[in-house]
């Protein structure tokens, strides 16, 4: 479909023919970009208090079939997020010479690649905890990242 946005501009867009349905990836090792990479900040939907969290977007590259996909993930300060930031420093080979900040603005700049496992779960609501239902009643699916096993290009 981007392709043909770019030849052709929106002019030519007919939004009843796109298929609104967004499908996982399939369970496999893939090989992502970093595109997006910041601290943001913001009110907590549960809550209601404010958070700062470390937040990340990814374009798969190297896939026949599913490059360009993007994934989005955010960490918050606790030792799961900052272990998988490691991770991530240590298999793209860009260190932190200064601070987060600087560090994730270096990402943004490089935009390195590295590889992990995403496999694909049950999408839950992270308010309800319940799983979410599609049009037909099925549950819908979601990629997750594996963040134990981040392995360089």
């Amino acid at each position: 479909m981007s392709e043909v946005l770019e030849a052709l501009g929106f002019d030519y867009v007919n939004l009843a023919e796109v298929d609104p349905s967004q499908q996982p990836l399939p369970t496999d090792v893939y090989e992502l970009k970093i595109v997006k990479a910041g601290i943001e900040s913001g009110i907590s939907k549960t809550t209601g208090k404010p958070y700062e969290c470390v937040s990340f977007g990814f374009a798969v590259t190297n896939s026949d079939k599913f490059s360009g996909r993007r994934l989005w993930e955010r960490f918050f300060g606790g030792e799961f997020g900052l272990k998988a930031m490691r991770r991530i420093m240590d298999a793209t080979g860009v260190p932190q010479e200064g601070s987060l900040a600087d560090w994730l603005k270096e990402l943004m700049t490089i935009q390195p690649t590295f590889k992990v496992t995403i496999t694909e779960i049950d999408d839950v609501d992270r308010l309800t905890g319940q799983v979410k239902l599609g049009p037909t009643g099925k549950p819908m699916k979601a990629s997750k990242i594996n963040w134990y096993n981040v392995m360089p290009v």
